[in-house]
């Protein structure tokens, strides 16, 4: 492993994906450490990526503290499961500070998505009474928030979940917060021409990914638009049942852990994505990666009500259906993408010129 071009800079992300990797060479340069992976990490782009590196929260926390790094990005104080490994590089750092002069203090910062009250969460994993959850919420994610230095957040419904939880920690003076809309980088070159009628799902096969709903609505969809085409790109979760439902349809291709040229290219030609989002106990859609990425390549979006972005996808022409909908809404909401008229051109021009996750790190990063 080489070092970063600046090393005063670092990230921690616990848990990292492919897509953390490839913005190091579009962020600010800095380490990226992380202790486990998505199902979708390169493991050779991380070897080949200078800063990247494997490391328990233990050794990121002793790490920061001895080799000069000035400011710490750390997952979002709201993010439960990562909590235990939070508490331990928010406490060394806490620690590192106190004993130091203010001009050599470490500043944490961090990117929010989380739209979830984290005391449902909470409730979701244990049979707690509401009482002793906002307790745990507001000692842990308290303590996380109030040794934060600056919050940008990824989206209004975000912003939201964190007044409302942690109502005191958000109104601590010196709290630097900055809302960031999540949306990508216009894509260029994508073409004046409407796309034929091709729907594309890309993600995890499970069932909060909402996969089994878009099987069921199908055949509808099909019998509709007998030209329409589905390609499922995607693994792990339920992918039996997707081998076998692709197996019997002509018409449905399935792409199973595809490269991302490949994913990409997939995009580009593709009219719609649909990601239809459920919600579970213990997770709700933040942004979805998937939405994102097909945005930013022209494609018409269906998504669920559950997407933090749901109102600007509503509010830019896009399909937005209650989570709770029956096949048939869906069905009928993806009939409507397929058979919009705007091109690829017309639906990026309503995006940003610059991947706003990028202009969300730069805001954590500003001096």
């Amino acid at each position: 492993m080489t070092e970063p071009v600046n090393t005063e800079i670092a990230r921690y992300y616990y848990v990292a994906r492919t897509v953390h990797v490839e913005r190091q060479s579009e962020y600010r340069p800095g380490w990226l450490f992380y202790s486990r992976t998505r199902a979708d990490f390169d493991e050779d782009l991380a070897i080949r990526t200078p800063g990247v590196k494997r490391a328990s929260a233990w050794a990121v926390g002793r790490f920061v503290v001895r080799h000069g790094v000035r400011v710490l990005e750390m997952p979002e104080p709201l993010a439960v499961p990562v909590w235990p490994h939070a508490v331990i590089v928010h406490s060394r750092v806490l620690v590192h500070n106190i004993l130091r002069p203010r001009s050599a203090r470490i500043r944490i910062v961090t990117y929010a998505i989380e739209n979830l009250s984290p005391e449902a969460k909470f409730r979701g994993r244990l049979p707690l009474p509401g009482w002793a959850a906002r307790a745990i919420v507001s000692l842990f994610g308290g303590f996380l928030l109030r040794t934060t230095d600056r919050v940008v957040f990824g989206t209004q419904a975000a912003l939201d979940t964190y007044l409302e939880a942690l109502p005191s920690a958000m109104k601590r003076p010196g709290l630097e917060t900055e809302l960031v809309w999540a949306l990508p980088m216009r894509g260029n070159d994508l073409g004046t021409e409407v796309r034929p009628p091709t729907v594309v799902f890309l993600g995890t096969f499970e069932e909060r990914k909402g996969i089994h709903h878009l099987l069921r609505a199908w055949p509808r969809i099909v019998s509709v638009l007998p030209d329409a085409r589905l390609i499922l790109m995607g693994k792990a979760g339920d992918i039996d049942v997707v081998r076998e439902f692709a197996r019997t349809r002509p018409e449905v291709t399935l792409l199973e852990d595809p490269p991302r040229a490949r994913i990409f290219e997939v995009l580009r030609e593709s009219k719609s994505l649909v990601l239809f989002s459920q919600p579970t106990p213990v997770w709700k859609e933040q942004v979805g990666l998937p939405i994102l990425e097909a945005l930013s390549q022209g494609c018409e979006i269906v998504s669920s009500d559950e997407t933090g972005i749901a109102d600007w996808l509503a509010e830019a022409g896009h399909q937005v259906v209650a989570q709770g909908a029956d096949d048939e809404e869906l069905a009928e909401a993806i009939l409507r993408s397929l058979r919009s008229q705007r091109t690829p051109a017309e639906i990026v021009a309503g995006l940003p010129v610059e991947d706003t996750r990028k202009t969300a790190d730069d805001a954590m990063f500003a001096a």
